[in-house]
C-alpha cells in the first residue's frame, strides 16, 4: 500500500491535534407560538405589576430583567434559537434573574414602578425602547417610572457570550462606580466573566 505524502502529513495531524471539545448539548429548538413570539416556559408569568414582579424576584433572591422583542424581529429570532438553546446561558440567567418579555406594539397593560398603567407599546416609548431585542434590568430598589427604574439596557442581538455575560455584568453590579455604564470596558476587564468557550 502506498502512502502519499499528503496522506502520511494528514494522519500525523489528525494524531498530533487533539479533537476540539465537543460543544454543550444544545436545547431543543423553541417553537413559535400562534402570537409570531417565542415563550420559553421559563419566562416569568406575570400580571405586568413591575413592582410586585421586583418584590417576588427580590423574594427569589434574583434580579428582574425585561426582554423587549417584535414579531418578524431577525435578532429577536436568533436570541431564541442559537442563545437560548444554550444550557449554560439559561441555566445561568435562570438561576439568577425574572426574566418577563413583552411586545414591543403590544396592548397588554404595564404598571410601571411610579403606578402609571401604560400598554407595552407606549411604556416602550416611555423607556425610549425603539429596536428590538431591548433588555432592560431594573435596580434592586426600583422606585421611579420608566428610566428611572433601570440600572443598565442594551438594545441589539449579542453573541451567546456576550449576551450571557450582560446578565454577568448586572448580577455582579459591574456598572458600580463607573460615571456612565460601560458593559465593554467591563467585559475587556478583570473579573469573573462567563466563558462559553
Amino acid at each position: 500500500m502506498k502512502f502519499t505524502t499528503a496522506a502520511v502529513a494528514a494522519l500525523f495531524l489528525s494524531l498530533a491535534v487533539p479533537a476540539p471539545a465537543p460543544a454543550a448539548e444544545m436545547l431543543p429548538a423553541p417553537q413559535m407560538a400562534d402570537d409570531g413570539f417565542y415563550h420559553p416556559d421559563w419566562f416569568l408569568v406575570s400580571f405586568l405589576d413591575l413592582k410586585e414582579d421586583l418584590a417576588d424576584a427580590r423574594k427569589a433572591g434574583k434580579q428582574l430583567m425585561l426582554t423587549i422583542e417584535q414579531r418578524g424581529c431577525g435578532a429577536c429570532k436568533r436570541v431564541h434559537e442559537v442563545n437560548l438553546r444554550d444550557p449554560r446561558v439559561v441555566d445561568y440567567i435562570r438561576s439568577r434573574f425574572h426574566v418577563i418579555q413583552i411586545d414591543l406594539y403590544g396592548s397588554r397593560e404595564i404598571t410601571d414602578f411610579d403606578g402609571q398603567v401604560l400598554s407595552e407599546k407606549d411604556y416602550a416609548r416611555k423607556l425610549g425602547v425603539r429596536a428590538t431585542p431591548a433588555m432592560l434590568f431594573y435596580k434592586d430598589d426600583a422606585t421611579g417610572g420608566g428610566g428611572d427604574a433601570v440600572a443598565w439596557k442594551a438594545v441589539g442581538y449579542l453573541e451567546p457570550e456576550p449576551y450571557v455575560n450582560a446578565f454577568a455584568y448586572v448580577h455582579q453590579r459591574g456598572f458600580t462606580g463607573q460615571k456612565e455604564p460601560d458593559f465593554l470596558a467591563w467585559l475587556k476587564g478583570p473579573g469573573e466573566k462567563v466563558r462559553l468557550q
